[in-house]
């Protein structure tokens, strides 16, 4: 099933900006970014039917490994955790429905940011345990859940904006990328906004960097959630926060486990996966 938006512009790639630029994304993102977050507390206010933390977390965890596999940008990751999150945020499934509603998730985000999407026949191949129908009756589903609002502003926007903004290298961008991948399981982190949880990210690499961070340019943008929000950043991810690993799971990825529990969802040596070697590598 193609999709087909008809709703204002969204948030786009950016790949150089002029600082004027950049303050206009900037401000058309802090009005658009409440538009589009899920309900904080839909685990206790809407699932009734057993959902769990745990399958969330099994969720996230599969979605970043295929979209791993497939070469995905990271911000697909993120689309379609935010999908799943607001699809919850409306509907109670069980534990059946879990692989099929990630699934359709990650098929939607995958139409709507990447060049090549992946198919309804590559899907049915990932999620084996059900039925090329099943998958295009639940996308369509999701769509009016989501009410076809596919534009979602996400954290990441926020920090290419002002990591370009900062000078930033890459340094400090894989270290709040690796951030922005740890905290993506947690549940408690839904109830801070796009902007509070990059800026958290951001301060908390500059932190960890021993860089001196101009605190004095985002006073407007550290609200009274944001100290609450870097201190669950730093809770998240201080383990490891000395040693930055790529958002995303490694290409050679033998496979990803099914948010549902299912070992062999997805097989390194499937054809799907052969076969979007062969479209990266052309």
């Amino acid at each position: 099933m193609d999709l087909i938006c008809h709703e204002e512009h969204g948030v786009m790639e950016r790949t150089s900006m002029s600082m004027e630029a950049i303050e206009e994304s900037l401000e058309f993102l802090r009005l658009k970014e409440l538009n589009s977050c899920p309900n904080a507390q839909y685990m206790t206010q809407i699932q009734k039917d057993g959902m769990t933390s745990e399958w969330r977390i099994n969720v996230c965890n599969w979605i970043t490994s295929l979209a791993g596999t497939l070469n995905f940008e990271v911000t697909t990751t993120s689309l379609a955790m935010n999908y799943f999150d607001r699809y919850l945020s409306v509907k109670s499934i069980e534990k059946s429905q879990v692989e099929l509603v990630a699934m359709a998730c990650v098929l939607t985000a995958s139409k709507f940011n990447e060049q090549e999407a992946l198919t309804i026949n590559e899907a049915a191949s990932i999620a084996t345990d059900h039925t090329s129908a099943d998958i295009i009756a639940t996308e369509k589903e999701l769509l009016k859940v989501l009410e076809w609002k596919l534009h979602a502003v996400l954290p990441h926007h926020f920090m290419e904006c002002w990591l370009e903004q900062l000078e930033a290298d890459s340094t400090v961008l894989d270290l709040c990328l690796d951030f922005l991948s740890r905290t993506a399981t947690d549940l408690s982190m839904l109830a801070f906004t796009p902007s509070t949880t990059a800026l958290a990210c951001i301060t908390l690499a500059y932190d960890m960097l021993h860089m001196p961070f101009p605190t004095e340019r985002f006073t407007d943008d550290m609200k009274d959630s944001y100290r609450q929000c870097k201190s669950s950043v730093r809770a998240i991810v201080h383990p490891t926060v000395e040693e930055p690993k790529t958002p995303l799971a490694p290409k050679k990825l033998k496979r990803a486990a099914s948010p549902s529990g299912v070992e062999d969802v997805y097989s390194y040596d499937s054809p799907v996966v052969i076969k979007r070697q062969r479209l990266y590598s052309a």
